[in-house]
């Protein structure tokens, strides 16, 4: 089951992959084995705080990592893995690239909708070639 291994590896850069491993947790596990219950529980819990607007944007933050590392715990006891959530948490490799990566790309998506939304306009330089053009034309001709 490549579920956790996906979810694990990307933790939070590769969105695409995130969402799509998540989206199958009701698929991959059952209601009828309790420990695959707990999983099911667990992403109902995790899901709930996803959509969740209302907390403030830190205290969001803590909560949905602790619910993915305790989601992520019950994936990997019906796995057979023995992970507590201390190693979850911290014996991962995510390059400081990556999560550059993501915070410019975030930024850049912000940008065009404020520009598309009318919030924010583009600044523009207007270069006419045509003047700087006869500008260097005559300065040749001048010294020849």
């Amino acid at each position: 089951m490549g579920l956790q291994d996906t979810y694990g590896k990307s933790f939070k850069y590769t969105i695409t992959a995130a969402c799509r491993s998540l989206n199958r947790i009701d698929l991959e596990f059952s209601e009828k084995i309790f420990k695959e219950k707990e999983v099911l529980l667990a992403w109902k819990e995790y899901l709930d705080l996803l959509g969740d607007q209302g907390m403030p944007q830190e205290q969001w933050n803590i909560k949905r990592m602790d619910l993915l590392i305790e989601l992520l715990q019950k994936m990997g006891n019906v796995l057979d893995y023995n992970f507590d959530k201390t190693h979850i948490k911290n014996a991962r490799y995510s390059p400081s690239l990556y999560g550059r990566v993501e915070q410019e790309q975030e930024a850049i998506r912000q940008g065009f909708l404020e520009v598309l939304e009318g919030r924010r306009s583009l600044p523009f330089n207007l270069i006419n070639k045509n003047t700087n053009h006869s500008a260097e034309k005559t300065q040749t001709n001048e010294t020849v």
